[in-house]
């Protein structure tokens, strides 16, 4: 939602500053006064984007270097799903192989790393990461 800019905070686009309370706190408030109809809505692109990873990326998915022995990496869902919703949202037909391989290299990046390291909720590496992704997919999308 915050990345989609859906997330709003006293009737203003919510900024994410930092505090993981307060996006926690905002993203159920607002959720608690959402409509059923936009409810079933975010399910509704939650599973397709999920489908989609798995889809695209197996077993592999949400873990890091896509390799299915690693644990799921939250950040790394958290990105995943983003990226996926932006190709859901965009109605965007793309080389699952360009995908798999473009989320690969950013994941294994050092930057990304750095990203998901420690303080992993500062601002800056939270926009850091997304920015990433955001990069990947226009980089995809455009070829």
């Amino acid at each position: 939602m915050l990345f989609h800019d859906r997330l709003k905070k006293e009737g203003k686009k919510f900024e994410y500053n930092g505090d993981i309370d307060d996006l926690i706190e905002t993203t159920l408030l607002q959720l608690n006064q959402t409509s059923e109809e936009e409810l079933s809505n975010l399910g509704e692109m939650t599973v397709e984007s999920l489908e989609l990873a798995e889809n695209i990326l197996g077993a592999g998915a949400f873990r890091r270097e896509l390799n299915r022995s690693k644990p799921i990496n939250m950040n790394i869902f958290e990105v995943t799903l983003y990226f996926m919703s932006l190709i859901l949202e965009k109605n965007q037909s793309v080389d699952a192989q360009k995908i798999e391989s473009g989320l690969r290299r950013v994941i294994v990046s050092p930057e990304f790393s750095d990203y998901i390291g420690n303080s992993r909720e500062q601002k800056e590496k939270v926009y850091g990461r997304f920015n990433l992704i955001v990069s990947l997919f226009e980089e995809i999308s455009n070829d």
